[in-house]
This record gives C-alpha cells, structure tokens and sequence, in this order.
C-alpha cells in the first residue's frame, strides 16, 4: 500500500461516524504512526467528531416534507460520486477546518494561551506502576499463547470491558507471547505479553485498562513512571487512550530501552 492510498484510507476512516465499529480499526492502525503524524490524525478525527455532533443535533426534517421530496421526480440524472471520493473530499473539508479551529482556540483576548498539560496524580501514577510491575513478577496465565497477532486479538475481542480491545503493532522486532485478562487493583485489564530478541532479550507486559477507578484524567500527558520501592529497577509507561476510552501502561524490564509501542 503507497503512502497516499494510506493516507486515504486514514482519511476515509476518520470521516466514519464516532460509534462505527470500523473506527477500532482507525484506532489500530494509528499505533504504527510517529507521534507527531499521530496526534495530527486525532486531531482531524476530534474535528470529524464534532462536525457529526452537529449534524445530528439539527432538527429532523418533517415526514410530510420527506415524503413529498421523495415524491419528486428528478428532472436532470445525476451522477453519483464514489462512496470513497465523498470521504476523501470530507476529509479535505477537516484538514481545512483542523488548522483554523486550533488558532481560534488558542487565542485569547491578549493573544495564544499558555497550553499546560494534564499530568496524572503522582501518588496514582506510583500505584499503577506499583501494580503493573507486580502482576508482571507473578504473570497470570495466557488465555491464549500465540504469536498470532489476529489469533489473540479474535481471542480478546469478547473480553466485556468498556472500550474496544486493541492489539498494538510494537515498533521495533518483539516476539507475542500471548495475552489475557487480569484484575488490575480496582478494575480489569486486558495484557498481552512480548518478548525481545538476542541474547539479552526481556519480557514486555503490556496492559489496557479503564482508568477512570484510578481517576486517571483523559488524554493525560504520556510519562514513565518509577514505583514505589528504590530497590526495582524496572520502569512503566503511562499514555492515555486517544479517542479510545482506556488507558495503557507498558511494564520496561530495561528503563534506559526505548519504549517498543506508540500510540
């Protein structure tokens, strides 16, 4: 697939309504971006959301009047325009409206506002550190050991939480273990398992959650995070879920590594 058909394709999903269940599939599809094309794209898909919002809010056209438009017989044949071309031209429409919005917003009555990143509580950030590290040393068992990633995902997909399970594509070479569901303190959480290669390979366990009992705040700053005990070396990273409603944390054996997964 070219960079543009990619694009295209981004773009055609982007524009879908906020409860298709094909916007998982956006969401997915986002892990293998760099951070910064990323955030564009939630942007433009934060853009998109609001611009269904608003059509949807509109009054509903009367059935009378419906049934008489319905009723006319179209005096010139229109050509229809591909399903796909409707999407990409809807996109362009966003691309356009994303930069405008963004200055109008930033823009106070004496000039741009100061943007100040939300963090999550220090002592909440240690906790789920402290038990992602935790679960991690006493692994629960794999509900599916694969290295299939469409096999575990089909195997987690039912897992009943309240946002769309995810398998993310990690961005340097890991070997999938497998993954389950687990207790997370005051929720649930579902984990799959990575293994790094060579001589010095490591385990990754990397969890998705409802962060809400944690109070976590939505899309919070990403941040890794050292817990409780100065005698563990091991590190976890914190991001938010970026449109989908859950949080993630990465569990790094090796602190100084670069984390292996985006979102």
């Amino acid at each position: 697939m070219t960079n543009f058909d990619a694009q295209s394709r981004l773009a055609a999903l982007a524009a879908l309504p906020p409860k298709h269940p094909a916007r998982e599939q956006f969401h997915a599809e986002l892990a293998a971006l760099e951070p910064v094309e990323r955030d564009r794209w939630l942007l433009i898909l934060r853009e998109s959301d609001l611009l269904h919002e608003g059509f949807s809010s509109g009054p509903a056209m009367p059935a009378s009047l419906t049934a008489k438009l319905l009723a006319v017989p179209a005096a010139v044949p229109v050509k229809r325009t591909l399903p796909y071309k409707r999407l990409l031209a809807y996109a362009a429409c966003i691309l356009v409206a994303v930069p405008v919005a963004m200055f109008l917003l930033n823009r106070g009555p004496e000039g741009p506002s100061t943007h100040i990143p939300v963090v999550i509580a220090a002592q909440t950030a240690t906790d789920i550190a402290d038990l992602a590290i935790k679960i991690h040393l006493s692994p629960p068992p794999l509900a599916i050991a694969s290295s299939d990633p469409d096999a575990v995902a089909a195997a987690l997909k039912d897992s009943k939480m309240p946002f769309p399970t995810i398998l993310m594509k990690p961005t340097q070479p890991l070997t999938l273990l497998g993954g389950g569901v687990c207790d997370f303190g005051p929720t649930r959480a579902i984990f799959t398992r990575w293994k790094s290669t060579g001589a010095n390979a490591v385990t990754y366990t990397l969890y998705q959650f409802d962060g809400s009992p944690f109070q976590v705040p939505a899309n919070f700053q990403r941040e890794t995070v050292a817990p409780s005990s100065s005698t563990q070396t091991m590190r976890v990273s914190l991001w938010p879920g970026y449109g989908n409603p859950c949080t993630w944390a990465l569990v790094l054996e090796d602190p100084q590594a670069a984390a292996p997964f985006y979102y």
